[in-house]
């Protein structure tokens, strides 16, 4: 939850997922929650091909990396719908990710990587 001034968020509301901003500014920030209560500017819902582009983007940071079964049921399509699976066994040949049964994660290698890997891998 994106609290504060200039805060960004995700969250889920009645399940639908939603991308929050606040007013950015302290002075119109505070104006605004004494006004309304609250500062949101915008709060849009965010569509499963950009959850999809989401949870591929945070979830390689994690040392768990991206759990199939979760990644399937966040963004109701599996994995490998998601990703090119050629270009993810040639950077597991090259050793920077591994992908198993479990899902896909980044390796100390892969890590150092990841904005060139995720933007090689994503459909």
């Amino acid at each position: 939850i994106g609290i504060g001034p200039g805060a960004h968020g995700r969250l889920t509301l009645r399940g639908e997922r939603l991308r929050t901003e606040q007013a950015p500014a302290p002075a119109h920030w505070l104006s605004a929650v004494a006004a309304a209560g609250h500062a949101t500017r915008v709060c849009v819902p965010v569509g499963k091909t950009e959850q999809a582009d989401e949870y591929l983007m945070m979830g390689l940071r994690l040392a768990d990396g991206i759990d199939r079964a979760l990644f399937a049921r966040i963004v109701g399509r599996p994995l490998d719908d998601c990703i090119d699976g050629a270009k993810v066994a040639l950077l597991g040949k090259a050793g920077f990710l591994v992908s198993d049964q479990r899902g896909l994660r980044a390796t100390a290698a892969g890590m150092q990587r990841l904005n060139a890997i995720i933007a090689t891998i994503a459909l």
